[in-house]
């Protein structure tokens, strides 16, 4: 019988028998996109990348830990406006907030309108399903999402949407944008032929009106189907989350709550986890990588009918802020313990905010650093846009740094025409403790060092306009740049 030789086993690649330090030398000087498909190659690939950091490296190179802006939607107004500092930092240009000259339309033109939607690490989610880096100016219009099927579309045509944007670039170059139904307002105006029950009927949660065929659905259901497009595939999915834990109740029993709250619900993208704001003040913290979620209890607040929460998150975790209108001299903030897999708010700061008032009122009417870009009063359909105008508006030698000690300090008395009442809570630094507030009277915007009390003011939110003086600044959005150039579905 005829023996065969055994075929000698292939040797290593070059590259797999280098030593591990020398191959994380070698794949250090690869750009992040390198990194990110170095990954994939094998697990030895995986371990030189991984166990040293050197994604997170250089994605932290071209994602500098600065805010450069505060972005502002006004009512009525055509474009979202950047708040922003007016001299780009040392070796970085300006980021302008007109975008418009690059958003592509359906007719082959630029868009005229756009509001900002959402935010996170350097990417800007607009409406009609955009995604912008304004830092390299680039988009990525997305494709519209699938219709849905009878079932679906029964019950979610008592839903509003709300869209959120998740990217984190140290992970992954790609991102993901949620659509998750919320109850709407209008569930409880439904056809009366819909609803027609008994005058005896027992039902604690029912409300005349609503739609009596989703009244009895736990909310928020399981599995929750939310629709995710994913630029990895460029395409939307929908995607089952399977909720641990109880419901909230019925949809019925969430209405009364709905009415309590109103506008866009904040979300928090923090170490791979989406917490999402409930309309009843509850947090949903989707894990992405398992497609659960969970319903987190909002803090006890005492002292206070209907609070109005915001959801916030920094570096250091998730956040819950407090400045009622009822009482504006006081602000609370918590923040959200997880450890030992238990979800508990822990009340961090209770401020009285009246030191502040009054330094305000002595010091408001100073000039901060901060400008508005005033993109809509410089665009003009009918006319070209003052371009000229434009640079000379944002072209300063001005620049707020958190950091400094440019606080407002007692001083010579000024007057303002501002009241205790009208200051509001508009957003929160997302790698210091700092909130920000803005003042409806003189439209001006301040920034508060909760860990030592002191109050910066960052300049004037007042957009010009022929025919006002000042605005009401609702929640305002956070801009954290990004420079990395790719931005999967961009041309």
């Amino acid at each position: 019988m005829e023996q065969h030789e055994a075929e000698p086993s292939p040797s290593p690649s070059p590259a797999r028998r280098l030593p591990s330090d020398v191959l994380a030398d070698v794949l250090r000087h690869l750009p992040p996109r390198g990194l990110a498909a170095s990954r994939c190659a094998c697990t030895d690939w995986r371990a030189a990348v991984d166990d040293r950091g050197l994604l997170r490296a250089a994605v932290d190179a071209l994602l500098p830990r600065s805010l450069d802006a505060l972005l502002v939607n006004y009512p009525g107004f055509l474009h979202t406006e950047f708040f922003s500092r007016p001299a780009a930092p040392p070796g970085r240009p300006h980021i302008s907030g007109e975008l418009s000259t690059y958003l592509p339309a359906p007719g082959g033109e630029y868009r005229d309108s756009y509001t900002v939607r959402d935010h996170c690490n350097g990417l800007l989610l607009l409406d009609g399903h955009v995604v912008v880096n304004p830092a390299t100016r680039r988009c990525a219009p997305l494709p519209a999402p699938p219709p849905l099927d009878d079932d679906d579309a029964r019950r979610r045509s008592r839903c509003l949407f709300h869209e959120y944007l998740v990217y984190d670039p140290a992970v992954s170059l790609h991102y993901e944008v949620f659509v998750i139904p919320r109850i709407s307002w209008s569930s409880a105006h439904a056809p009366m032929s819909l609803c027609d029950r008994p005058a005896d009927d027992g039902d604690r949660g029912f409300l005349p009106g609503c739609d009596a065929r989703i009244e009895n659905i736990a909310w928020p259901p399981s599995p929750f189907n939310i629709s995710v497009f994913s630029s990895r595939t460029g395409q939307w999915e929908r995607r089952s989350f399977v909720r641990e834990g109880p419901a909230l109740g019925s949809v019925a029993d969430m209405l009364p709550s709905i009415r309590i709250l109103a506008g866009d619900l904040p979300a928090v993208y923090w170490r791979r986890e989406l917490y999402v704001q409930d309309q009843t003040n509850f947090v949903m913290r989707i894990t992405l990588a398992s497609d659960k979620y969970q319903m987190i209890k909002p803090p006890l607040v005492t002292g206070c009918t209907n609070p109005r929460l915001r959801l916030a998150g920094s570096e250091k975790g998730v956040y819950y802020v407090l400045h009622d209108a009822t009482d504006p001299r006081r602000l609370r903030v918590w923040i959200l313990d997880e450890s030992c897999g238990q979800m508990e708010w822990v009340l961090k700061y209770d401020h009285d905010l009246s030191p502040v008032l009054e330094l305000w009122n002595r010091n408001g009417k100073l000039d901060g650093p901060w400008v508005l870009q005033d993109i809509n009063y410089y665009y003009d359909e009918e006319q070209e846009r003052k371009e000229e105008d434009m640079e000379e508006a944002v072209d300063l030698k001005l620049e707020w740094d958190s950091d400094n000690d440019d606080f407002l300090e007692e001083g010579t008395e000024t007057d303002s025409d501002g009241s205790d009442d009208d200051i509001c809570y508009i957003g929160f630094h997302p790698y210091k403790e700092v909130v920000f507030f803005s003042r409806s009277m003189e439209c001006k915007g301040l920034a508060y060092h909760l860990s030592s009390s002191k109050v910066q003011n960052l300049g004037n939110l007042c957009p010009k306009s022929h025919y006002v003086t000042c605005y009401c600044v609702g929640t305002a959005l956070c801009f954290t740049p990004c420079w990395l150039e790719e931005l999967p579905g961009s041309s």
